[in-house]
C-alpha cells in the first residue's frame, strides 16, 4: 500500500509542501504543476505527465529502449516524429546519445508507458537551439511511448550480490559515524538493484528485502546527517513497502519535527504507537514531540501578541 493509504489512517495530518533541497527529485516525481506535470526536477526545468501506466520497473542506466515519439514546439507545432516516419528510435539511456532531457526523463518510465515530457532549454537545444525549427532558448515537449527495453547484461544475481556488500561496507561507514559516505554507498546499492527484470520469485523477495533494508539504513543515515527532508524520502519509501514499519514510522516524525512538521510528526508517532503499543521509546517520544509543539505554539503566540499590541500578553 501507498503513502496515500498510510495517510488515510491518520486522523490529523497536517500535509505541507516542503520544497526539495536537492535538485534532482525521486523517480516517482515532486510537485503537480498546474497543467498537471509532475516535476522531475525541483526548478520544474524537466517535468511529466503520464497519458498511459506503465508496468514493472523504470529504467536504470544501460538500458536499450525503442520508442516512437513526437517532438512538439511550445504552440504545439509537432518539429519531429518517429511516428510520422513510421520508424522506432533506438538508444541507450545514460549514454549521452540523446538531451539530457530524454536520458533524465525516459529513465522514470516504464515498459509499455506513454508520457509527455517538458524540457527546457538546460536539458534540449540550449542558447543556440537547433535550426532551423527550434529556437534558441525554446522549452520542447515529447511525447513519447516505451516499445521495448533490454535492461543491462549484467546478471541479476551478481547485482544482488553487490548491492549486499554495498550494504555492509555502508554499515560500516555507519558504525562509525560516517554518514556522508555511508549515503553515498546506500544510494549506489540501491542503484544496483534498481530494476528486477527476468529475476525469479526467489531473487525478487531477495531485491525487496534488501531494498526495504537499504531505504531504511539510507532514511537512519540521512536523518544523523541532518538532511531531513531527504531521510523524509527514504523513510516514505520503506513505509511503500511495508506500511507497519514501526522504525520508518519513528524516523519520519523525527525528520517532521526538525522540519517544524509537529502536528505530522504527532501522527506519525500515534500510528507508530497503534503498531507497537508496548514500545516505551515511541511513548517518551510522542509525549516530547507534543510538549515540544505546545511551547512551539505558546511562543507563536506571544510573537503574534507583540506584533499586535507592541508587547508581550500577560
Amino acid at each position: 500500500m501507498d503513502i496515500a493509504a498510510i495517510e488515510a489512517e491518520i486522523a490529523a495530518s497536517n500535509k505541507e509542501n516542503d520544497e526539495a533541497s536537492k535538485e534532482d527529485l525521486p523517480k516517482t516525481g515532486g510537485p503537480i504543476d498546474e497543467k498537471g506535470f509532475t516535476l522531475l526536477i525541483s526548478d520544474g526545468s524537466l517535468k511529466k505527465k503520464v497519458l498511459k501506466e506503465g508496468e514493472g520497473d523504470s529504467f536504470p542506466d544501460g538500458t536499450y529502449v525503442t520508442v516512437h515519439y513526437s517532438g512538439m514546439l511550445d504552440n504545439g507545432k509537432v518539429f519531429d516524429s518517429s511516428r510520422q516516419r513510421n520508424r522506432p528510435f533506438e538508444f541507450k539511456i545514460g549514454q549521452g546519445q540523446v538531451i539530457k532531457g530524454w536520458d533524465m526523463g525516459v529513465a522514470t518510465m516504464k515498459a509499455g508507458e506513454i508520457s509527455m515530457l517538458a524540457c527546457g532549454p538546460d536539458l534540449a537545444y540550449g542558447a543556440k537551439g537547433s535550426a532551423p525549427h527550434i529556437k534558441p532558448n525554446a522549452t520542447l515537449y515529447f511525447e513519447i511511448e516505451i516499445l521495448s527495453a533490454t535492461p543491462p547484461h549484467d546478471p541479476i544475481s551478481q547485482r544482488i550480490t553487490e548491492a549486499k556488500s554495498m550494504k555492509e561496507k555502508a554499515n560500516k561507514h555507519y558504525g562509525d559515524k560516517q554518514y556522508p559516505s555511508a549515503i553515498h554507498i546506500y544510494a549506489k546499492a540501491l542503484d544496483r538493484i534498481s530494476y528486477s527484470w527476468g529475476a525469479t520469485p526467489y531473487e525478487e523477495t531477495e531485491i525487496r528485502t534488501l531494498r526495504l533494508a537499504l531505504y531504511s539504513n539510507l532514511a537512519a543515515a540521512r536523518l544523523n546527517n541532518n538532511e531531513l527532508e531527504e531521510s523524509v524520502i527514504a523513510s516514505e519509501a520503506v513505509l511503500e513497502m511495508d506500511q507497519r514499519n514501526v522504525k520508518a514510522l519513528f524516523r519520519l516524525s523525527k525528520a517532521k519535527k526538525g522540519l517544524g512538521s509537529f502536528g505530522d510528526a504527532i501522527s506519525y508517532l500515534e500510528l507508530a504507537a497503534k503498531y507497537d503499543p508496548n514500545d516505551s521509546t515511541i511513548r517518551a517520544e510522542l509525549a516530547s514531540v507534543k510538549k515540544a509543539h505546545e511551547a512551539f505554539k505558546s511562543k507563536e503566540k506571544k510573537i503574534y501578541s507583540t506584533m499586535l499590541f507592541g508587547s508581550e500578553s500577560t
